[in-house]
């Protein structure tokens, strides 16, 4: 059997870095390459049993120690070696294999970094990459949970029903260091939650905006105390956790003692929300979004914050987004207009953990972060210091109600700080400052396009027409039957694939007149000047296979083919030469070795899948 070596590789595996729990393995051309954390043997190196994260070491025995494992699976039908194999964690030395290794078809490799290496499986957020022959064949991302018991102790459920009833859990805050008169249009950061009870606010940018534009129109400018702040929080039991970005109004004076309120307004959520204006209380007034956000307990989340302008008013604008780093996907939470023009996030930004429901401050709390970052004129930039990690006591007694234990500190990526309601243990001080080293730097796109993932609850990760459903909504050819579903076993019609031909070609102006104001109006009277038609349209019946790849076919300028052997498709049929090529090119197959089905009719699950490998690939 011949065997494929690592120069060809390159054209058969393009992987996206996964955490290890998105277990599901990223496969091109003939290798599915995943990550996941496992617990492994240290005196026989030998693999023990895989791990959900966060996977810590407190889960292991005595001869045992967690690390992350690249599986490799050979999905194509030939032998492939991998040669000079090695990996690397956090962008450090290259941990190299022996031997080459050879998989047959269908077979399998476990890869892992050995307990020799352990300097790479600290707690924490880590990237790992797996290289052939110094071509990279996979990165992601994987986690090592932190053992808090050996930080903090954890009360017993009598000791939380013994605690006072109105008293709120400690609120652990601290400001990350940067210079006063620092200007940045984007802000980012990695976190984690393990412990997540009722009643929890984890803030991940407490700061400031600058609003010197104003000076020359004002002789003061304040807000009450800091611009904005946001974050994810837990409400009370029975309630969605959810995001939040809170926007302060800005408090002005003229020179003639005349006072203006700029209030910022929203200008886009994810989902409709009726909370918006806040009236009074102690924080002050301004505006507020809670959105629902499926915030887990043990998953690393990315908040970016970034600035821009706003088209109909010239305005700065905020954006705030979250990403789940298991999966990737990006959801943008909602969008502000300042009403300040020439505007952007300036100095130091604080975190805090608190508790503000007291009913549930018995509760353990933890926060982990990670991989600042700010964009300033000079390009993305590490934050890497903060200040004091202390419990904040407000001595006006608006924080008078803190009751309890906390323990805070940072290893050599990552800072963090745990809390309970429960009294008697724990740290006393405050931490002194902190410094940490990112394993993450630069942009936190990779010079990508920031655009909202749409996931459907009916399209599954291994569905086959998961990446073209993917591919499709991304490039605007077409979006669910609604919010959560694609309906991809519905009928496509005729109507619908020519739709989608025309906004997959740009959605091209037709040069004739178009009739009527149906959806697929612009689409068919282009579909006819590209002379896809004959005449038989009808909008409202199904698309047939033998539509489809002759729409597909003619667009690619009708090349001739081979004879297609399939026994339902004469030699003279109208679609025989637009079958034999979409199979030539991979678009279809038959639906049996000698039968393609040219009369049965597509789903919008085949259709985008035939798009997909005809026209993106």
């Amino acid at each position: 059997m011949k065997r494929k070596f690592v120069s060809l590789l390159l054209a058969l595996v393009m992987c996206l870095g996964l955490l290890p729990a998105g277990a599901s393995a990223a496969q091109s051309g003939g290798l599915a390459i995943s990550f996941e954390t496992a617990i492994f043997s240290i005196s026989r190196e030998t693999f023990v049993r895989t791990l959900p994260e966060p996977a810590s070491q407190g889960e292991c025995g005595p001869d045992e120690y967690v690390t992350v494992c690249p599986i490799v699976n050979n999905t194509s039908g030939t032998s492939v070696t991998l040669r000079n194999v090695y990996i690397r964690v956090d962008g450090g030395e290259e941990l190299r294999w022996a031997q080459d290794i050879t998989l047959e078809p269908g077979k399998s490799v476990r890869l892992h970094v050995y307990h020799s290496n352990e300097k790479y499986l600290t707690p924490g957020l880590h990237t790992v990459a797996l290289y052939s022959a110094d071509t990279l064949l996979a990165s992601g991302r994987f986690s090592i949970g932190r053992d808090w018991t050996e930080i903090f102790k954890f009360p017993s459920e009598e000791q939380v029903a013994a605690r006072p009833a109105d008293r709120r859990s400690p609120y652990l805050s601290t400001w990350l260091s940067v210079d006063s008169d620092v200007r940045y249009d984007a802000y980012c950061v990695d976190f984690k939650s393990d412990h997540i009870p009722y009643g929890t606010y984890s803030c991940l940018f407490n700061g400031y905006l600058d609003f010197s534009s104003l000076n020359d129109q004002y002789v003061s400018v304040s807000t009450d105390g800091v611009s904005l702040y946001g974050g994810l929080q837990q409400g009370a039991e029975g309630k969605e956790s959810n995001s939040i970005l809170t926007m302060w109004d800005i408090y002005c004076t003229d020179k003639n003692g005349k006072k203006t309120v700029i209030h910022p307004k929203r200008t886009y959520t994810a989902e409709k929300t009726d909370i918006d204006r806040l009236i009074g209380g102690a924080e002050g007034e301004g505006s507020q979004t809670l959105l629902p956000y499926n915030w887990q307990a043990g998953r690393w989340y990315r908040m970016l914050l970034r600035c821009g302008t706003s088209e109909t008013t010239g305005n700065t604008t905020v954006e705030q987004w979250f990403q789940d780093l298991t999966t990737g996907d990006w959801t943008h939470m909602c969008t502000y207009d300042t009403g300040v023009k020439n505007s952007c996030f300036k100095g130091s930004m604080a975190f805090f953990s608190e508790n503000f429901l007291p009913q549930y401050a018995g509760g353990v709390r933890s926060l982990e972060f990670t991989n600042v970052r700010i964009h300033t004129s000079e390009g993305w930039k590490d934050v890497t210091s903060t200040g004091y990690i202390r419990s904040r006591v407000d001595k006006t007694g608006v924080l008078a109600d803190i009751y309890g234990s906390w323990e805070a500190g940072a290893d050599d990526s990552t800072f963090y700080m745990i809390s309970s309601g429960v009294s008697g243990w724990g740290r006393t001080e405050d931490t002194g400052k902190l410094t940490v080293q990112n394993r993450e730097s630069g942009d936190p796109l990779n010079g990508k396009p920031l655009k909202e993932t749409v996931r459907f609850d009916d399209v599954a990760a291994n569905a086959y027409y998961y990446d073209a459903v993917q591919w499709a909504v991304d490039k605007g050819v077409t979006s669910g039957t609604n919010k959560t579903a694609f309906s991809p076993d519905s009928t496509c019609t005729q109507g619908q694939i020519l739709t989608f031909l025309w906004r997959a070609n740009g959605s091209p102006k037709p040069a004739g007149a178009v009739s009527g104001s149906k959806y697929y109006a612009s689409a068919a009277q282009w579909a006819k000047e590209q002379g896809l038609l004959d005449g038989s349209f009808s909008a409202d019946s199904p698309c047939t296979r033998a539509m489809a790849v002759t729409y597909l076919w003619k667009l690619a300028g009708s090349p001739q083919a081979g004879a297609s052997g399939f026994k339902d498709v004469a030699a003279d049929a109208a679609c025989a030469q637009a079958v034999s090529w979409a199979v030539e090119k991979g678009v279809t197959s038959g639906v049996s070795a000698d039968q393609f089905a040219p009369g049965r009719n597509c789903t919008r699950g085949q259709i985008v899948t035939f798009l997909y490998r005809a026209l993106a690939r």
